[in-house]
């Protein structure tokens, strides 16, 4: 996994107990700038997703279970399902089995 993107989901991860305290208004702010930055590096997060996915789907799983503003949890989820979307396309790449399943007689790349 690219170094930068293994630094930046280790600072979220480190920030991730900051987060799970009262909800006061710093606590929003930085939840709201975590998001952003997942969002923002979401190109990256989907360049690298075979070795990123299992700690982005910790961090938004830590995330749901804190945001508290609606635009916050849209924002969140739709990035879950990007994430999602864009480990499913490459699942099948990383399936041992995945080749198996092809008809017979085709080619797989």
């Amino acid at each position: 996994m690219n170094a930068a993107l293994t630094a930046f989901l280790a600072l979220i991860q480190q920030l991730m107990p900051l987060l799970t305290g009262p909800q006061t208004a710093q606590v929003t702010a930085l939840i709201s700038g975590v998001v952003t930055a997942l969002i923002e590096f979401s190109p990256l997060i989907e360049k690298e997703i075979s070795g990123a996915y299992v700690a982005v789907k910790g961090i938004i799983t830590s995330l749901q279970g804190v945001v508290s503003q609606p635009d916050q949890l849209a924002a969140l989820q739709a990035f879950d399902a990007q994430i999602d979307a864009a480990w499913n396309a490459i699942e099948t790449q990383l399936d041992p089995d995945a080749t198996v399943a092809a008809a017979p007689g085709s080619a797989t790349t």
